[in-house]
């Protein structure tokens, strides 16, 4: 199978002289989640910036669904990856409005929103539970319908990745599993899903790779094991400990090493 990004050296920051990402050789395949791990600071939004074409890499080379990205426009980028940042303003329009917005890389510069643009709008809205909040302005939500919008907009982009920096931000515990469960299905669907979360229990327990960062570099690329537990263990300076479900589904509980389970 093809992977979605290929990373080989790559170096990148936000001045010539300061590279926060040091020589990432990663691989990321395609229609699978991967999620970026590591402590504040580590590169891990700076790594999405890379992976959507935000941001040029200092050294290295960068590779979309196979093909070169120095290649590649912003709309070829904005047509193959949508992204989910970790904070934004909040735009004056409603919910249709900002979904609307995400069918503009594929238009031409002076054609209109077609039907099938809007059925994929309301179809989106639909799968999110958001129909009823389709005439609400943004400013009238509370954060967490407006992190489940957000997502929304970057799937009625119809792209083949999907990049989301932390998107559980603001949500409650039940929504949290409701958008992870989204997502799982998501890349069942055969799309890509690179995510960055703080939480490393619903990481193991949803991602089909692990990626972790410290320091600007990355300290594990693997599956979520035993060996990523470890790395993770040590990056955080946490203990793990694994737990059986109900359900017979083995999960990680993470606490830290000065407190026992």
């Amino acid at each position: 199978m093809e992977n979605a990004f290929e990373l080989r050296d790559v170096s990148a920051g936000y001045s010539a002289k300061s590279a926060i990402l040091k020589n990432i050789t990663l691989s990321i395949p395609s229609g699978k989640i991967t999620a970026i791990l590591g402590a504040n600071g580590s590169g891990k939004s700076t790594l999405l910036r890379v992976l959507s074409g935000q941001l040029r890499l200092s050294e290295g080379a960068l590779s979309v669904f196979g093909q070169d990205c120095t290649k590649f426009s912003r709309r070829d980028f904005a047509t193959r990856i949508a992204c989910v940042v970790q904070s934004r303003n909040v735009p004056s329009c409603t919910v249709e409005e900002l979904l609307l917005c995400a069918r503009f890389p594929h238009k031409g510069v002076f054609s209109s929103y077609s039907a099938s643009d809007k059925k994929i709008v309301c179809d989106v809205l639909k799968r999110l539970s958001l129909s009823d909040f389709a005439s609400q302005k943004l400013s009238t939500l509370s954060g967490g319908q407006r992190q489940k919008v957000y997502i929304a907009m970057a799937l009625a982009q119809d792209t083949n990745a999907l990049l989301l920096d932390e998107p559980l931000s603001f949500l409650d515990i039940a929504r949290q599993f409701e958008i992870m469960d989204l997502l799982k299905n998501i890349a069942d669907e055969g799309k890509t899903v690179v995510l960055v979360s703080h939480d490393l229990t619903l990481a193991l327990e949803y991602a089909n790779k692990i990626a972790v960062l410290e320091h600007g570099n990355l300290s594990f690329s693997g599956n979520p094991d035993e060996s990523a537990v470890n790395a993770l263990n040590s990056v955080f300076d946490v203990c793990a400990k694994r737990v059986i479900l109900s359900d017979g589904k083995p999960r990680f509980v993470f606490s830290p090493k000065s407190q026992l389970f």
